[in-house]
């Protein structure tokens, strides 16, 4: 992976300091090589008289083993600064997260939901080409995220998946034209209007406020019906 490669997958707007952290290791990097170099040939080291050498081994007790272990084991105490890259289908967003081992499922989950917010997604390894596995556990999250070789920060690789639909609404898009699967929005000034939940996402028409409807047990108050326009809701049937 090239340092190019690496950059697409940090958000624009930081790739600035990923590349300036990078060439200031490179400087730092050359010059410990050349401050070595250097003192090797002028600082030659007296003679001594070669003997065997064994070296001398650091003792820790059993237990600071034991809770080194344990700490280093325990991913629900962890922390760390990942770049999550959100891949759908045609689509690409990436942000800059402080991931926590045990509840980092829930973490990009509900960043899934405020990035995208007109679909209800299952959250899956995988890019824009093709979805690998679910992930079911914030360990399965934790154990997917790699370091890069290069600039080496961390990154997850994450593909959003349309969750299966349960419900369609008995009622069309008037915008696309299909039978509406998942939210309704009604306007409340057009007469027997609805839009689909994708074409709202696009703000398919924005000129009028729009009611939202999940399913039959949403409830729209009398008070909304009673006094809108008769012809508004003509032909609504209601939940």
């Amino acid at each position: 992976m090239s340092l190019a490669e690496e950059l697409e997958l940090v958000p624009p707007e930081n790739c600035w300091e990923i590349e300036k952290e990078y060439n200031n290791n490179i400087l730092s990097d050359c010059q410990e090589k050349v401050a070595k170099n250097v003192q090797v040939q002028y600082c030659q080291p007296p003679m001594l008289e070669m003997r065997p050498m064994v070296m001398a081994q650091r003792h820790i007790p059993i237990i600071e083993e034991r809770r080194i272990a344990m700490v280093h084991d325990d991913f629900e105490i962890q922390k760390r600064l990942v770049y999550i890259n959100f891949y759908t289908h045609s689509n690409k967003k990436v942000v800059q997260m402080h991931l926590e081992g045990g509840r980092c499922l829930e973490q990009i989950t509900r960043a899934a939901a405020e990035l995208f917010p007109t679909v209800q997604w299952r959250i899956c390894s995988g890019t824009q080409q093709k979805a690998d596995f679910e992930f079911l556990t914030s360990r399965q999250v934790w154990d997917s995220i790699k370091r890069s070789p290069v600039c080496r920060f961390y990154y997850l690789l994450v593909r959003l998946e349309r969750a299966h639909p349960t419900k369609t609404h008995d009622a069309q898009c008037d915008n696309c034209r299909q039978f509406i699967i998942g939210h309704r929005y009604k306007c409340t000034e057009c007469a027997d209007f609805d839009i689909c939940q994708s074409c709202e996402g696009r703000s398919v028409h924005r000129e009028h406020a729009m009611l939202r409807l999940v399913d039959s047990g949403t409830h729209v108050p009398k008070y909304i019906t009673h006094n809108a326009p008769r012809y508004v809701f003509d032909q609504f049937n209601g939940y």
